[in-house]
């Protein structure tokens, strides 16, 4: 299941929605779960301030380009 993630996230994400740095979001993610008592808050608060805004607008963009059958090879 994980490959399959793997490949769709490639596929989808990292290839057609350059925009967005998808695997620093990764890193992210692993920091939270995984070294949480090291966290600086403000710098996820900067994080979120800044990134969450272009973050939502590609968001919308892939939900606009699924619906409209751009990504239909791949499921």
């Amino acid at each position: 299941m994980r490959q399959i993630d793997n490949l769709t996230e490639e596929a989808l994400l990292v290839e057609n929605y350059k925009e967005i740095p998808w695997k620093r979001i990764i890193g992210l993610r692993n920091i939270l779960s995984h070294e949480y008592a090291a966290i600086d808050p403000e710098a996820i608060f900067n994080t979120i301030k800044i990134g969450i805004p272009p973050l939502l607008a590609t968001i919308n963009s892939i939900i606009a380009d699924i619906e409209n059958g751009k990504h239909n090879s791949l499921f």
